[in-house]
């Protein structure tokens, strides 16, 4: 075998006896233009037939998969309704604590609450979704699980009360069922759509449509 010859490198080089008279000048395989050569070549072969084909159609069956949306969302409830909020929305969880009243605000606005040393704005969602509250809204009366959730949106930030709060929750956009005629229209007007989550339905709820409604409370 002389040098340049396929595999040259396994008979007479490193991996073989050694007698490549190249080597003296080489020292390794590597540095030699006959293997440089060699890897070229193998690297500008043409590839085997019906590999572009195979590898095209692989890349675009993984391409819908790869791109699928997926959605973070925080997880409560306000009465007997199970929501969902875009948690980019989500500041923070709260103790619950009664809100101080506003002279002359009513409907919506439920008062004012002390989040870190800052007064925040308190809404009601069950009334703007039209979900019934609570009988009693004396913190006595009130469940264990109940917290504050602060939110913010372009327009400022809000905090409103839930019953109990999951947690964080994520699925995908394909999880989405339209939202069913039996909701109520407040609740719809809001709603993207609905996922089934541990037996129980879900409304995810759309932020933007949300804080656009309470932006002129502010």
């Amino acid at each position: 075998m002389q040098p340049g010859d396929p595999f040259c490198w396994r008979a007479i080089g490193v991996d073989g006896d050694r007698s490549c008279p190249e080597l003296a000048a080489a020292i390794h395989c590597r540095n030699c233009g006959f293997f440089t050569a060699a890897g070229r070549a193998l690297m500008e072969r043409p590839a085997p037939a019906g590999y572009l084909e195979e590898w095209a159609g692989v890349l675009a069956d993984a391409k819908p998969a790869s791109a699928a949306r997926t959605h973070s969302a925080l997880l409560f409830r306000l009465g007997e309704e199970w929501l969902a909020l875009d948690t980019a929305a989500l500041v923070e969880i709260a103790e619950r604590r009664r809100p101080h009243s506003i002279p002359h605000r009513a409907g919506i606005v439920s008062g004012l609450v002390n989040i870190r040393g800052q007064l925040q704005l308190c809404v009601s969602l069950h009334r703007l979704l039209g979900i019934p509250e609570p009988a009693s809204r004396g913190a006595a009366a009130e469940p264990l699980h109940a917290r504050l959730v602060v939110a913010r949106g372009a327009a400022g930030t809000w905090v409103f009360e839930a019953e109990e709060v999951l947690g964080v929750h994520h699925f995908s956009a394909g999880e989405l069922s339209q939202v069913p005629l039996t909701v109520a229209e407040a609740q719809r007007r809001f709603t993207v759509g609905l996922f089934e989550l541990g037996g129980r339905w879900i409304d995810y709820l759309e932020s933007d449509a949300l804080f656009a409604a309470l932006r002129g409370l502010g």
